[in-house]
C-alpha cells in the first residue's frame, strides 16, 4: 500500500460525523458537479473499511472508476475533502478569520484597490494584535509596506514606512522570543521516547540550558500568549523535576486564572485550557472531582466545530487520567463508568500511542481488581503485543500483571515461559529493578510451590518480605503503580482474596 492511500484512508477516518455530513451535503456537489455520485461512492467505500484494501475497492468500483484512473480519483478526493474541511471551519477560528481577511486584502492590492485593501488589513491587524498572532502581523505589515510604496502620493516624509519597519522589528522579536521557549519545550517532549535512565542523563547534562534563568525570570504579563504557554510549561516541568509539586500546581493555576480572565478568548484556547486542567489532575495525583467537572462542562459547552481533533484528544486524556486516578483510590467501578463515555475506536483515532496504552492499562487493571480476568487479560494482551517503544513502563507492567492473572487462574505450567519472556523484556529496556526482580523471582518458582498450600503460604510470606526490602527506584514500573503487589501477597497470607474472582 502506498503512502497516499494511507493518507486518504487516515484523513477520512479522522473526520467527525459533522464534518462528513457537511462534505456529503455541500462540499462534494460544489466540487464535482455531475460526477459527485461517483466520488461519493469512493468516499463511502473507504469510510466503511476498517483497514485500507485498495484491490477490494477497485473490484467494487470498477463500473464507476475506469481502470488506470483510480489514483487520480483518490487525489481529487483528497483535494475535495480538504476544501470541504476548509469551508466547514471557515470563520470558526481567529486564525482562519485573519487569513481570510489577509487574502481579500492581497486580491484588492493586486487589483490596485489600495484603500479598500487597507480596510481589510486594518480588520485583520486588530484581530491579530488582540490574539498575539505575530506571524500574521508580519504578513499584514508586508502588504502595508508594498501598498505604501505603490500609493501615488507616496510616503513623502518617510514616517509611515519608518513606523512599519519599526513594527516589523517588534514582531520579529516576539517571534524570536516564542522560538526560544518553544524549542526548549520540544526538547523536553522528545525525551518521552527515551527510557528513564537516558531521560535523567539528558536532563542532568542540559538542565541549565533548557531552564535558562533569564528566560524563566521574565514577568509572565510581558509575554505574548504563544510564549506564555511554553514559558509556563517549562516552569511546571522544572518544578516537577525538582519535586516541587506545589510550585508546579501554582504555575498551572496561574495559567487557568489568566485564561478564565479572558472569557471571550477561552473557546479559541480550548486545547490549552483543557491541558491545564489535565495537568492539575496529574500533579495533584488524586481524582479531583471539581477539576474534572470543570473540564467536562467546558468541553460539553463547545460547539461541534470547536471540538477539533486536538481539543477532543485532550479531553479524552482528561477522562483517561481522571479514571486512572479513581483506580488508584480503588474506585474501579466508577473508573469504568467514566471511561465508558468514550469508545476505544475514538481513542485510537484521536490520540497517539501514549493515551491508547494508558487507556488499555486503566481498563485492564479495573477489570483485574473486579475479578474479571478474561476482560483484564484481553486489554493487557493488547499492550504486550504492541511493537513500539512507547510507554515501556506500562508494557513491562502489563507483562508482570499477566503473570499474576495466569497464577490466579491456575495456569502454572505456562508461568516458566511467560516469566522468562517478561524478565527478558524488563532487562532489555532497563526496567529490571529490585521490585521487578522480586516479582519475577516469585513467579519463576510458582509452578513448584503452588500445588502445596503450606508451601504456597510460606512463598507469599517470603515474597511480601522481599517486596518490603526492595527499593522503589526511579524508572520502576511500580513507582506510581495502581496495583499493590504487597496487598495481594498479604491477602493470600491471610487466606483472603484481594481480587474478586469471577469464573470465565
Amino acid at each position: 500500500m502506498n503512502k497516499s492511500s494511507d493518507d486518504l484512508f487516515d484523513l477520512i477516518k479522522s473526520m467527525s460525523a459533522a464534518e462528513k455530513r457537511h462534505f456529503k451535503l455541500f462540499g462534494i456537489n460544489m466540487q464535482f458537479g455531475k460526477d459527485s455520485k461517483n466520488y461519493l461512492h469512493l468516499f463511502d467505500a473507504i469510510n466503511n473499511q476498517q483497514h485500507y484494501d485498495e484491490e477490494l475497492l477497485k473490484r467494487k468500483l470498477n463500473k464507476i472508476i475506469r481502470a488506470g484512473h483510480f489514483s487520480n480519483a483518490k487525489n481529487y478526493l483528497v483535494e475535495a475533502l480538504l476544501n470541504g474541511l476548509n469551508d466547514y471551519y471557515s470563520g470558526v477560528s481567529v486564525v482562519s478569520q485573519i487569513e481570510t481577511l489577509i487574502q481579500k486584502a492581497r486580491i484588492l492590492k493586486d487589483k490596485t484597490m489600495l484603500n479598500m485593501s487597507l480596510k481589510f488589513l486594518k480588520r485583520a491587524e486588530k484581530l491579530a494584535i488582540e490574539y498575539d498572532e505575530y506571524y500574521h502581523l508580519l504578513q499584514i505589515n508586508d502588504i502595508k509596506v508594498k501598498i505604501t510604496v505603490m500609493q501615488e502620493e507616496g510616503d513623502k516624509d518617510g514616517q509611515a514606512l519608518t513606523k512599519l519597519l519599526t513594527d516589523e522589528q517588534h514582531y520579529l522579536q516576539q517571534i524570536k522570543q516564542y522560538f526560544e521557549y518553544r524549542n526548549r519545550v520540544v526538547q523536553l517532549k522528545q525525551l518521552e521516547s527515551l527510557n528513564p535512565a537516558d531521560q535523567k542523563k539528558y536532563l542532568d547534562e542540559n538542565f541549565e540550558d533548557i531552564f535558562n534563568p533569564s528566560l524563566l525570570s521574565v514577568p509572565y504579563h510581558q509575554l505574548s500568549y504563544p510564549s506564555f504557554r511554553n514559558y509556563n510549561f517549562l516552569h511546571c516541568y522544572k518544578a516537577v523535576i525538582l519535586k516541587e509539586q506545589k510550585k508546579a500546581i501554582q504555575s498551572i493555576l496561574l495559567s487557568i486564572s489568566v485564561l478564565e480572565s479572558e472569557k471571550s478568548k477561552l473557546e479559541e484556547r480550548a486545547e490549552f485550557y483543557l491541558n491545564c486542567l489535565l495537568s492539575i489532575l496529574i500533579l495533584e495525583f488524586k481524582p479531583d472531582e471539581k477539576i474534572f467537572k470543570k473540564a467536562n462542562d467546558f468541553y460539553l459547552s463547545l460547539s461541534d466545530k470547536r471540538r477539533t481533533r486536538l481539543v477532543t484528544s485532550t479531553f479524552i486524556r482528561v477522562l483517561v487520567t481522571y479514571s486512572s486516578l479513581l483506580n488508584r483510590t480503588q474506585k474501579y467501578q466508577q473508573a469504568l463508568k467514566v471511561i465508558s463515555g468514550i469508545s476505544e475506536n475514538e481513542i485510537i483515532q484521536k490520540n497517539g500511542f501514549d493515551t491508547k496504552l494508558v487507556y488499555w492499562n486503566l481498563v485492564a487493571v479495573s477489570h483485574l481488581m473486579l475479578g474479571n480476568f478474561k476482560e483484564s487479560m484481553k486489554f493487557f494482551n493488547k499492550i504486550i503485543n504492541l511493537k513500539t517503544l512507547h510507554r515501556l513502563e506500562l508494557q513491562g507492567k502489563a507483562r508482570c500483571l499477566s503473570l499474576l492473572i495466569h497464577y490466579e487462574l491456575g495456569n502454572f505450567e505456562s508461568l516458566p515461559y511467560l516469566t522468562k519472556s517478561a524478565k527478558s523484556f524488563l532487562s532489555k529496556h532497563g526496567l529490571y529493578f529490585d521490585f521487578e526482580k522480586a516479582i519475577i523471582s516469585f513467579f519463576e518458582k510458582a509452578n513448584k510451590f503452588a500445588p502445596d498450600q503450606s508451601a504456597e503460604q510460606l512463598a507469599f510470606i517470603r515474597f511480601k518480605n522481599e517486596l518490603a526490602a526492595a527499593k522503589l527506584e526511579a524508572g520502576s514500573v511500580w513507582l506510581f503503580g495502581d496495583f499493590n503487589f504487597t496487598n495481594w501477597a498479604q491477602s493470600k497470607i491471610q487466606n483472603g482474596d484481594l481480587l474478586k474472582k469471577k469464573k470465565l
